[in-house]
């Protein structure tokens, strides 16, 4: 418990001071690899097609092959981005507004979707079984979903209620949200409880 507690008081840190680290040798030894003075704080991250790829706030993108250089990318993007993943050659982010942006490289972004004005944001966002499912903690029962990550749908969770984090694994959707629940889904649009 004291090891699980240590981790979750470091990813916090590293999460709300805006810091990359990267380690070779599990808990212990980290060096902060990219500090750049940018004042916007980084909320995901994800390995994919070779190279890191660091979302946040106000479009905020940054990349690196080996987790030690980073490079800050004028991503074009005006949205909070909370999170990413990579899946179907592509590196999906997204955030606030339900905004929702893909990229095959990292550099060079192309919005997908937003509902302009909207208070929800974007919390949590996968892949897998060849579709891009994202979630957030909104009031609303829904999710968005994307076979290709061009096109997206706006989806009834068809249980009363929305998440606020979401993981693909053993041929199935799961997603939890902040009151307890959880739920799964064989495609992300269809949940049961």
């Amino acid at each position: 418990n004291t090891v699980v507690l240590f981790l979750s008081l470091l990813i916090l840190f590293i999460v709300f001071n805006g810091l990359v680290y990267s380690d070779y040798d599990p808990f212990s030894n980290w060096h902060m690899r990219h500090d750049i003075p940018q004042g916007n704080t980084y909320r995901d991250i994800v390995y994919g097609n070779g190279q890191f790829v660091t979302v946040g706030e106000n479009g905020t993108v940054i990349t690196s092959p080996d987790g030690e250089n980073w490079t800050r990318i004028d991503s074009g993007i005006t949205h909070d981005l909370t999170a990413i993943t990579y899946g179907n050659s592509l590196y999906a982010a997204a955030g606030s507004e339900m905004s929702v942006y893909t990229s095959p490289d990292g550099i060079h972004w192309t919005q997908r979707y937003t509902n302009p004005g909207s208070p929800v944001e974007i919390s949590e966002i996968t892949f897998g079984n060849s579709t891009f499912v994202a979630v957030g903690n909104w009031a609303t029962p829904e999710v968005l979903t994307s076979t290709g990550g061009i096109n997206w749908t706006k989806n009834d969770t068809g249980i009363g209620t929305g998440f606020s984090c979401i993981s693909y694994g053993n041929s199935i959707y799961c997603a939890a949200n902040e009151s307890g629940l959880t739920s799964t889904s064989p495609d992300g649009i269809h949940w049961s409880l």
